[in-house]
């Protein structure tokens, strides 16, 4: 019953290896470089729907919005081209 008793308590002091360790870190790292790639992703696309909309913005700025009417179908906005 020694061996029994001794053979448990060893095993409930024992730690993690070296090898565990490092096992974790690298997954951790790999699954930190999948995440990061993924967020410049998004921030890319993020970026051109900003340009698209300041695009479209100038676009009526200048050349003014066709939708813009009054309720006698008017339009009211006639842009930069519409004024000059």
């Amino acid at each position: 019953m020694t061996s029994t008793s001794s053979i448990r308590r060893h095993g409930a002091d024992r730690g993690f290896t070296m090898i565990e360790t490092l096992f974790v870190i690298i997954l951790v790292g790999i699954l930190a470089v999948f995440t990061i790639s993924n967020v410049g992703r998004n921030d890319d696309a993020i970026k051109v729907e900003v340009t698209r909309a300041r695009m479209e913005a100038l676009r009526i700025a200048i050349v003014g919005d066709e939708a813009s009417t009054d309720r006698e179908g008017k339009r009211q906005n006639f842009g930069y081209f519409g004024d000059v």
